[in-house]
This record gives structure tokens, C-alpha cells and sequence, in this order.
């Protein structure tokens, strides 16, 4: 008999498929404002429309997938082969795979908005810096030209000339170091954003294969009630027809019932006629034996001819 308690893990088994998949797509989603509406800026905004739209395509079928195999494993019957748990098996375990990918896939959402809140943390604090570059630098010429304006009116404009010069450089100087930073941080977005898309696309692979399996699983249930469906039917065909055996021989039971009773009733006249004429004694031992059996003597098998005479006698007075 099938393990019932193996259908109903199969049944219900699928409440463990891979979590709604929309919620990958809401962690890839851009910034909100303050009203909580997600912003149009950016690439990451568009990786998390593509990505919530694929993921929730994804996981509306998984759920489809999960409903159908509930159903057809519910309608079997004891009975089932060992391929049902196997395959079931199979599904649990590509639906452990489905996790597991949607886990990175959040992992990788999660570091591509970092990455892109990173990007403008930078800028500010570029900006910051080279507004007190720009500040100290300032400063520093006007000091210079205050000392030179002192000393003579000759050399003030050759020390602002000289002051600014080396202030310009600075600037340059810093301006690329921050190009720099900021191109580093722009290509770390944009690989993490690559990254997650990578692995919403192996999140939906998983997914799907997932589906497939259940679908499998459930085909399988199917088939399996079937064949139980059909071997019940042939068994009550069998018991039918054991069932008109039993009342063909009960009709010849009743038969030979009356038979023996007739024949009995022919004993009876037989061993009366004997009986009364002292015929009984001229009968051999065997012809005696097979009266006593038509008479139900008991204990005639031991008996010898003259205790099956008696016998006899005694049954027919």
C-alpha cells in the first residue's frame, strides 16, 4: 500500500517553493521620493522595473505550477510507484536551487544600490573638497599678494600671477584625482548592476526548472491515480464474477443437498426391507461399510461385519 502520508507531503509540500520573486524586483527598485514613488532616474530605476516585471511573470507562474500538482496529487489513491517521490524529491530540491538564486539575486540588488548611493556620496564629497581646495588656495594668493603689495607695487603682479599659477595647477591636480574617483565609482555601480541582472536571470532559470519538475510531479500523480483507478475497476469485475461462482455453487449445493436427501430417504427404505428379512447378514463387508457411510454410522471404519450388521439394525429401527 502507498504511503499516504508521501501524498500528502506532496499535496501540500509546495507552500515551500521560492518566495514571491516580486520582492527581488522591489529590492533593485531606484529611490523613492518623499511621497514614496519610485523615482524615473537612473539606470538602477530601470533594472528594477525590468527586473520586477520579470520576476513577478516568474513567480505567478511557479504559484500556477504549485496549484496544479496540489490538485493532482490530492485525487490519488494508494498504490503510487516510487518515480512520484522521486520526483518529488527532484522539485523540492530545484526549488531549493530557485531559493538560493533569489537570495543571491537580492545580495547583488542590494550591493547595486549601495554602490549607487555610493556614486553620489562621492560627488558631494569631491565637491566639498575642491571648494576648500579652491578656499585654501584662494586664501593663500591673497595672503601672497597682500606681502607682495608691501614690499612692492613691482612685484604684486607677478607674485598674483605666480600665486594663481600654482593655485590653477592645484585645482587641475585635484579635479583629476576626483575624475578619477568618480569614474572608479561609476564603473562598480555599473558592474553590481550587471551583477544583479545576471542573477535575476539564474533566478528565473531556477524558477522555471523548478515549475517543470512540479508539473512532472504532478503528471505523474496523475498517471499513478489513474492506474489505481483502473486496477480497482478490474478487481470489482473479479469480485463479480467470484460472486456469481459462489452463488452457482451454493445453487449446486442446494442441489446435491436434495439429492442426499433423497438418497437418504432410499437408505432408510433400503435397511428397513434388509432389516426385517435378515438380508443385512448376507451382504459382504464392504457392501455393509458402504451402507453405514450412506447412514453416517460412527466409528465404522473399525468396525467388523457383524458390529456394522448390528449398527445397521439399530439405525433402521
Amino acid at each position: 500500500m502507498a504511503d499516504t502520508g508521501l501524498l500528502n507531503r506532496l499535496a501540500h509540500g509546495f507552500r515551500d517553493l521560492p518566495r514571491n520573486t516580486a520582492w527581488v524586483a522591489a529590492k533593485v527598485m531606484g529611490p523613492h521620493d518623499d511621497n514614496g514613488t519610485a523615482s524615473d532616474d537612473g539606470p538602477v530605476d530601470r533594472l528594477g522595473d525590468r527586473a520586477r516585471d520579470a520576476a513577478s511573470a516568474v513567480a505567478s507562474g511557479g504559484r500556477d505550477a504549485a496549484r496544479r500538482a496540489g490538485a493532482g496529487i490530492k485525487d490519488a489513491v494508494p498504490g503510487a510507484d516510487d518515480s512520484v517521490e522521486l520526483r518529488l524529491q527532484r522539485a523540492r530540491e530545484a526549488a531549493a536551487r530557485a531559493r538560493e538564486a533569489e537570495d543571491r539575486a537580492v545580495e547583488s540588488a542590494e550591493l547595486a544600490q549601495e554602490q549607487a548611493a555610493h556614486v553620489e556620496e562621492v560627488d558631494q564629497a569631491e565637491d566639498d573638497r575642491l571648494d576648500e581646495v579652491r578656499a585654501t588656495q584662494d586664501k593663500e594668493v591673497d595672503d601672497q599678494v597682500a606681502q607682495a603689495r608691501a614690499e612692492a607695487d613691482e612685484q604684486v603682479e607677478a607674485a598674483r600671477r605666480d600665486a594663481r599659477e600654482r593655485a590653477d595647477a592645484a585645482v587641475a591636480d585635484e579635479e583629476q584625482v576626483a575624475e578619477q574617483r568618480r569614474e572608479a565609482a561609476r564603473l562598480r555601480a555599473e558592474a553590481a548592476q550587471q551583477q544583479a541582472e545576471d542573477d535575476l536571470v539564474a533566478a528565473g532559470d531556477a524558477l522555471a526548472e523548478a515549475r517543470s519538475l512540479a508539473d512532472d510531479a504532478a503528471r505523474a500523480a496523475r498517471e499513478a491515480a489513474d492506474r489505481a483507478r483502473k486496477e480497482a475497476e478490474e478487481l470489482a469485475a473479479d469480485a463479480q464474477r467470484d460472486a456469481d461462482d459462489v452463488e452457482a455453487e451454493v445453487a449446486a449445493a442446494e442441489g446435491l443437498q436434495s439429492d442426499v436427501a433423497d438418497a437418504t430417504d432410499e437408505l432408510a427404505d433400503e435397511l428397513a426391507r434388509h432389516g426385517a428379512g435378515g438380508e443385512l447378514d448376507e451382504l459382504t463387508k464392504d457392501e455393509l461399510l458402504d451402507l453405514a457411510i450412506a447412514a453416517d454410522v460412527s466409528g465404522r471404519s473399525s468396525m467388523t461385519k457383524q458390529e456394522l450388521v448390528d449398527a445397521l439394525n439399530g439405525t433402521s429401527s
